[in-house]
């Protein structure tokens, strides 16, 4: 899977002419880190459970443009690093979009969260007829 996901965005990037008209190219990096302490009052339940415990998460943002902005790529990898629990330890992409703007039209394809409406409430999150009140 992992072969056809790098070949689909090596053919696309050849086909929209990155390799052809990269001197038009702009990068940008950005993104955050964080430490983030936890303190636990209460005497543990077994031994082995921690009082404190220290994480540490690095979420950059790389963005490579190119076409005069008509083509971009946008990849937003996310790491947490923790002291004591191996299950919050994870590494995952939160977005891996390439766009493209055609005239009228935009193509995204990748991996990204759609958000609609005005309060940035994720499409997957949206209001259901049954939590209406009858």
């Amino acid at each position: 899977m992992q072969r056809l996901v790098l070949l689909l965005v090596v053919s696309v990037l050849l086909v929209t002419g990155l390799a052809g008209d990269s001197t038009a190219g702009e990068f940008d990096l950005a993104g955050w880190t964080a430490v983030e302490g936890r303190y636990f009052p209460l005497e543990p339940l077994f031994p082995s459970q921690p009082s404190t415990n220290l994480s540490y998460v690095l979420r950059p943002e790389f963005y490579f443009g190119w076409k005069r902005g008509n083509q971009s790529i946008n990849v937003i990898p996310f790491m947490r690093i923790d002291q004591h629990d191996s299950y919050r330890s994870h590494f995952d992409i939160r977005e891996a979009l390439y766009l493209y703007v055609g005239g009228r039209w935009e193509l995204r394809a990748g991996i990204g969260t759609v958000f609609w409406g005005g309060h940035g409430i994720p499409a997957s999150r949206g209001h259901h007829q049954s939590d209406r009140p009858g």
